[in-house]
């Protein structure tokens, strides 16, 4: 689709990921302020990560993935892979934002960014320190996840699992043992 020699900076990225199941893209902000070397674009947004502490995504080309979409070359890539396209491709091909190995808790907040330049495309992200005063677009998880479990007590059918009241990042389920429970 588009070089990145040739990118058009009057044109908008917009970010979609598994914090809405892949359902919602979210404009991104133009960053005209940062000073970066080259000529780049900057553009940014706040992710708050969910109950999984992980977070994939891809950014879109004006907000639609016909539009292309700029990803890494590999399913969940981290920091240091390399940006491709714009160009269709498989929601698989996507960063991933890995709160659990960064010791990250659910509600922590990542700035991701985005710097196209003459030539060069490069995706970053870092922790923001604290996320109730991060400023700019914010991304929330807002999406519910579900759980299951199955196992030969319900002849592998699968038993959906519920949120514990009591701590809201663990899901619980009862079942029976054995013939007699």
């Amino acid at each position: 689709l588009e070089d990145a020699a040739v990118w058009d900076p009057a044109r908008r990225m917009y970010i979609v990921g598994s914090w809405s199941a892949w359902t919602e893209v979210e404009e991104m902000e133009r960053e005209d302020s940062l000073d970066v070397s080259g000529g780049a674009v900057v553009y940014s947004c706040i992710v708050v990560l969910g109950e999984t502490r992980r977070e994939e995504f891809q950014l879109v080309v004006d907000g639609s993935r016909e539009g292309g979409v700029l990803h890494p070359p590999e399913a969940r890539a981290g920091r240091a892979a390399r940006a491709v396209g714009p160009e269709l491709a498989d929601r698989e091909l996507a960063w991933l934002i890995d709160g659990f190995a960064d010791g990250a808790h659910c509600g922590d907040a990542y700035r991701i960014m985005l710097e196209w330049g003459l030539g060069a495309i490069r995706v970053h992200w870092e922790q923001v320190a604290d996320a109730d005063e991060a400023t700019g677009v914010v991304v929330t998880a807002e999406y519910a996840h579900r759980y299951f479990v199955s196992g030969s007590w319900s002849r592998w059918a699968l038993q959906e699992m519920r949120r514990d009241p009591d701590n809201p990042s663990a899901h619980v389920a009862a079942f029976a043992i054995g013939s007699s429970g």
